[in-house]
């Protein structure tokens, strides 16, 4: 029996690998909801939102960010792209995962987070302290 590298048991007995992608397809999976959303460069076509809004994020006085919308608005792929600039402005990316990115560009820390609601039921009454007392400071 050869051993899978994505299933935890190390067995492919019974075992679907495409499971765990079609696990992600839907916006309150456990799991994760990376399949759901995302930023791809070939169609992403900037608006005036991208104008406008990203050199106020860039600003150094700028300490929060909230997007809100409907699903399939674009505020993930906003947010993507926005950290695709920050990276080809020489940015370093501390850390990524599919709730988001943490990076640093000219001495500020940046945190996003894609899904705030998945956000809570990762980190529950830490939620707060993971993203928005930073932003205050704390």
């Amino acid at each position: 029996m050869t051993a899978s590298p994505s299933h935890p048991s190390g067995t492919t007995r019974g075992y679907n690998p495409h499971v765990d992608d079609f696990l992600t397809i839907y916006s309150q999976s456990e799991r994760s909801t990376g399949g759901t959303r995302g930023y791809d460069p070939g169609t992403y076509v900037e608006t005036k939102l991208d104008r406008s809004l990203i050199p106020r994020i860039f600003d150094p006085r700028t300490k929060l960010v909230i997007l809100t919308g409907n699903a399939g608005d674009g505020k993930t792929a906003f947010i993507q792209h926005l950290e695709h600039l920050a990276e080809q402005r020489g940015a370093e990316v501390l850390g990524r995962s599919d709730s988001g990115c943490r990076f640093a560009r000219e001495g500020i820390i940046y945190q996003t987070l894609y899904d705030g609601s998945q956000g809570l039921r990762r980190y529950g009454q830490r939620f707060g302290a993971r993203y928005l007392l930073p932003a205050d400071g704390g």
